[in-house]
């Protein structure tokens, strides 16, 4: 999934959590995330 803020993001999410959560395009979504978590590409 991309994530634009003014930057974009991009973040895994599986199958089953995407279905949980009733995802889709256009879907408002919050970004919590562990600094440790974070991979710079």
């Amino acid at each position: 999934m991309k994530v634009d803020v003014g930057r974009v993001f991009v973040v895994q999410v599986t199958k089953r959590s995407f279905r949980e959560m009733n995802l889709n395009v256009g879907t408002r979504v919050f970004l919590a995330f562990k600094a440790s978590s974070v991979r710079l590409l």
